[in-house]
């Protein structure tokens, strides 16, 4: 029971981080393409992250929060 909450959880807050970057993207008004050339990715592959249909690593998270301005702030929940 424990592993599927847990399972619920990290997708829950997959598709919140992909949601919120891409509204970010969209804020900037940053083209999939323009984000392709600035990531290194291709924009099929950022095109399946914004659609929840691949998880990114930590490495393409990294990359995708540094080419948008995004701080990536860990957080520990205990804390809130």
């Amino acid at each position: 029971m424990e592993k599927i909450k847990d399972e619920e959880l990290f997708l829950q807050k997959r598709q919140e981080f992909l949601e919120t970057i891409c509204h970010i993207r969209r804020s900037k008004g940053i083209s999939l393409n323009r984000l392709a050339e600035m990531t290194g990715m291709s924009k099929g592959y950022l095109s399946r992250i914004e659609s929840a249909n691949v998880s990114p690593g930590l490495q393409n998270i990294v990359r995708l929060c540094t080419a948008l301005g995004v701080d990536l702030v860990l957080q520990d929940s205990k804390d809130k």
